[in-house]
């Protein structure tokens, strides 16, 4: 938005974001637009069953770091995964 012609657009979003998720503004490089952005994905938070479901909706969750069933070696001295 440049200039002031999204000036009245961008105080309505930081007034809205203030009141819903005040604490997504406390999060280091989340301003107003991307506040927004997250609250327009998540939509009601109350429609996933487990914090995992909405992790896994976001992107956010973490990725195993194995495959088949092996634990993934980190250097040369761990002990070598055995099959089940």
């Amino acid at each position: 938005m440049s200039g002031s012609r999204g000036q009245p657009q961008l105080t309505e979003i930081s007034t809205l974001v203030t009141r819903l998720a005040p604490t997504l503004l406390g999060i280091r490089g989340c301003g107003p637009l991307t506040a927004a952005k997250i609250l327009g994905e998540t939509a009601d938070i109350r429609r996933f069953r487990s914090r995992d479901a909405n992790t896994r909706h976001n992107g956010t969750a973490p990725l195993p770091v194995w495959s088949s069933n092996r634990a993934l070696r980190t250097d040369a001295t761990s002990p070598q995964p055995t099959s089940p």
